[in-house]
């Protein structure tokens, strides 16, 4: 196509044929080595930073602990500390709590203790019991006996020593420290908690920033306060009728397997499917008849289903659910991670992660696919 005008320059009339040509698309540089590049340095990012959250495990670990425990007790703490000077408010609380934890660990002791020192010999008993359970419901086929026989014999089983003190004692410096440390910095993160929290915001650049940065801290205080706090109280109630219904039940040592409930009921799905294999075990061992023995297991069973299906989706309400894929992923990374104690942070974690992605708009995909 073109086209003839006319145009001025510099006061005179010049005619031209000039021509106006549309311009063809320039066809952009190659950018697939580029992309490549990229992802594979994103994935040499995500294999560091696992290296990393494995190697720094001893540090990482008593800090996330005492962070999450200094924004369960700071509200509490902020609420004494109207009436009285904040240290000593931090010290009655963290005392509470540690008394707390101190006297059911000092009542359940001697009973754990005796149930280490059984264990070597309820083995062959409960292999007993187990083969005659697995044979009575596989007798049709033929299957039972041959489990029975295979799987379930006592010959060879090794010898577990039990229970000392003295390796108690040896064991004692490894868990001492990281436990110390863990105390030491809750009782600092919630005494000098709303300072750092200031020279947080001091150091953002913008005030767009600052005020995402106290929307995101001030998020994750409440929301993961009210979390934490609820679920302990959910836990705590949850083990306390499972204990009422052992001893109603004839269940020896029901505050001790009561507590053990509760505190695996801080792992979703996991804990609940651990402590209903634990009761049955329990129940194989101390009842002769298949009934009874179950019983402790299905009793406790309905009482999950009962608080993971009604109360606590009634209590937490839908800002702080989470899928369960997601718990289970989770909890599988952190579990391979750190072990038992990623397994017991990974759903804090998880909960934090949400309420910031939450407030950050280009993250907040990712907040609605753990929900």
């Amino acid at each position: 196509m073109q086209i003839s005008f006319t145009r001025w320059h510099l006061g005179q009339e010049i005619a031209s044929d000039d021509t106006l040509r549309v311009p063809e698309p320039v066809e952009p540089p190659d950018s697939a080595p580029v992309r490549y590049i990229q992802r594979i340095l994103m994935a040499l990012l995500v294999l560091a930073s696992f290296y990393t959250i494995c190697i720094v495990k001893p540090l990482l670990a008593p800090i996330i602990l005492a962070a999450f425990i200094a924004t369960c007790v700071s509200p509490l703490v902020d609420y004494l500390a109207r009436f009285i000077p904040r240290v000593i408010a931090t010290i009655l609380i963290l005392g509470a709590l540690l008394f707390g934890v101190f006297s059911l660990l000092s009542l359940l002791l001697e009973p754990a203790k005796l149930w280490l020192q059984d264990a070597p010999n309820a083995i062959p008993l409960l292999t007993d019991k187990l083969a005659l359970l697995l044979s009575t419901a596989a007798k049709s086929s033929g299957a039972g006996a041959i489990l029975s026989s295979e799987l379930f014999s006592n010959q060879g089983l090794p010898e577990t020593p039990g229970w000392s003190a003295w390796a108690a004692l040896a064991e004692a410096p490894q868990w001492i420290t990281p436990v110390f440390s863990c105390l030491l910095l809750s009782f600092f993160f919630t005494l000098h908690g709303g300072t750092m929290f200031r020279r947080l915001v001091e150091l953002s650049p913008t005030l767009t920033q600052k005020k995402s940065v106290v929307g995101i801290v001030r998020a994750i205080q409440a929301d993961s306060a009210r979390y934490f706090l609820t679920t302990t109280a959910i836990n705590f109630t949850l083990g306390s009728i499972t204990a009422l219904i052992l001893t109603l039940l004839g269940v020896q040592d029901p505050l001790l397997w009561g507590a053990v409930v509760a505190v695996l009921n801080f792992i979703p799905y996991v804990g609940s499917f651990t402590s209903t294999l634990l009761l049955l075990i329990v129940g194989l061992l101390q009842f002769s008849n298949i009934g009874s023995a179950m019983l402790p297991a299905i009793c406790f069973f309905l009482l999950t289903v009962l608080e993971g299906q009604f109360l606590a989706p009634l209590i937490l309400g839908k800002r702080l659910s989470l899928s369960p894929v997601a718990i289970l992923v989770w909890l599988m990374l952190w579990g391979w991670l750190w072990g038992i104690a990623g397994v017991f942070l990974g759903v804090p974690l998880l909960m934090c992660l949400k309420l910031t992605c939450e407030r950050l708009p280009s993250w907040r995909w990712l907040a609605r696919s753990v929900e």
